[in-house]
């Protein structure tokens, strides 16, 4: 470490005062504008050496002239520091680990945590826990670990963090990981824009025995990765219990694939019923009491984490709970109280247009539910709007659901298109004998065979 620092010394006495400065403002000098050479170079080499912590950008005063500055010993100089305190890190002898979900904060002033980067009134934090709540510990990132590895919103990031005291909100100071991969790697990624679409080709089996939603999704309307799936139906059907059982099913049969859970607007109960129902996976909530605008700001903030980790080439299944809740949030936040406004059903498709199988890797499934029962033109343009642009639907039938029969199952309008790409040739007849039978028959035949290869053997006969 002593050879590096001295070799920075070198490369550092040999610029001029002005590259010092723009050096020094890039790395979190303090006031990089005022002293002496020396002490230019003293403050840049504590940083270094991790003998000091880089201060925040002024958003004071004037912008500086030129931001031309030597990029090669910017890179050397962080590097150096991360080593320096990389070193330290596995001196230490008890090191506290917090992971996504686990609700649980260190009191000790320097701790390894991960957690997802968050932009929040133009500053940068990282939430240690993964639970995007009102009031809640972040930890502070600083604008050149932005800059120097490309970071972005939605990023799953692992770092040392330091304070200076437990009464005091602790600052990234080492990145160590960015979406499980090195920092260094995160600079070549592609962006979530630039991928390619394909369609849905890589079946996401549902199929859970003893299940009658699962067995019935699974048979005709076969999930896939990069699908639009919507669960349509009114109020009181059931959408929430069937997102649920496929959720279970999704986790059951694909343990490959990321599963996130998002609830806006739900009661209080709900959220623990699901957190405990998936302790395993990353569940994000917003209550009742939260407000349209935190509403709106959770579903941004998950859908970023989600993208995040498809450009990193992971499959991921996004489970929300639901698009005509989003759409009132939108027209609250666009103080237009009477009816959904035509920005937030705008709004409500660019968030279901973000699922995608990406032909450079990685998918994001969206599987989400949508009010039908509804009066409003402007709902019901929502409404038509969601169901053209699905490519998987599961619709319940209001006047099943009205004699007490569950799953409502509407089977007729229940379908995944293009699924001659997904089922075999025997569960694609089992599917179209199933259609043409009443939903208490269909379930009655379903319910007698352990699992849908011995349904396909039965109505083969």
């Amino acid at each position: 470490m002593d050879t590096n620092i001295d070799e920075l010394k070198k490369r550092l006495n040999a610029k001029t005062i002005h590259d010092l400065r723009q050096i020094g403002r890039a790395v979190g000098v303090v006031r990089p504008a005022d002293g002496k050479k020396d002490r230019l170079v003293d403050c840049i080499l504590l940083i270094a050496s991790g003998k000091a912590d880089p201060a925040a950008p002024a958003v004071r005063g004037a912008h500086p002239k030129s931001q031309e500055y030597d990029r090669q010993i910017v890179a050397d100089i962080l590097r150096c520091r991360e080593t320096s305190l990389s070193g330290n890190v596995q001196d230490m002898q008890a090191v506290t680990e917090i992971s996504v979900g686990s609700g649980t904060e260190s009191d000790a002033l320097d701790f390894i945590a991960n957690g997802i980067l968050e932009k929040c009134d133009g500053r940068w934090f990282m939430r240690p826990n993964g639970r995007r709540e009102k009031f809640f510990t972040r930890v502070i990132v600083n604008e050149f670990f932005i800059n120097n590895y490309g970071l972005r919103a939605g990023d799953m990031i692992c770092g040392q963090c330091k304070r200076t005291s437990v009464d005091e909100a602790a600052g990234l100071a080492v990145l160590h990981s960015v979406n499980g991969l090195s920092p260094d790697a995160s600079r070549k990624r592609r962006r979530y824009e630039e991928l390619t679409p394909l369609y849905p080709d890589k079946r996401i089996y549902t199929e859970t025995e003893g299940d009658l939603i699962c067995r019935i999704a699974d048979l005709l309307s076969p999930l896939a990765a990069g699908q639009r799936a919507l669960v349509s139906g009114r109020r009181g059907s059931g959408k929430t219990t069937v997102l649920k059982k496929l959720a279970a099913g999704i986790r059951k049969n694909n343990p490959d694939f990321k599963l996130i859970l998002l609830l806006i607007d739900c009661a209080p109960e709900q959220e623990s019923d699901f957190r405990r129902s998936f302790p395993d996976c990353d569940v994000f909530t917003s209550t009742y009491d939260a407000g349209a605008q935190f509403h709106v700001s959770t579903v941004t903030f998950v859908l970023e984490y989600a993208k995040r980790l498809l450009e990193a080439g992971r499959d991921v299944v996004l489970v929300f709970d639901n698009l005509t809740s989003l759409a009132r949030a939108y027209a609250l936040c666009s103080k237009q109280f009477s009816v959904i406004a035509p920005a937030a059903i705008d709004e409500v498709k660019k968030f279901f247009a973000a699922a995608r199988n990406a032909e450079e890797g990685g998918s994001l499934t969206i599987l989400t539910a949508m009010n039908t029962d509804t009066e409003n033109r402007l709902e019901e343009s929502l409404v038509s709007e969601l169901k053209r642009m699905c490519n998987m639907r599961f619709a319940l039938a209001d006047e099943i659901a009205d004699i007490r029969i569950f799953p409502s199952v509407d089977v007729k309008n229940t379908y995944t298109v293009w699924d001659e790409n997904l089922l075999s040739e025997e569960e694609r007849h089992t599917a179209a004998q199933i259609r043409e039978m009443p939903i208490d028959e269909a379930a009655g035949v379903v319910l007698r065979t352990k699992n849908n290869a011995e349904l396909c053997d039965t109505l083969k006969r």
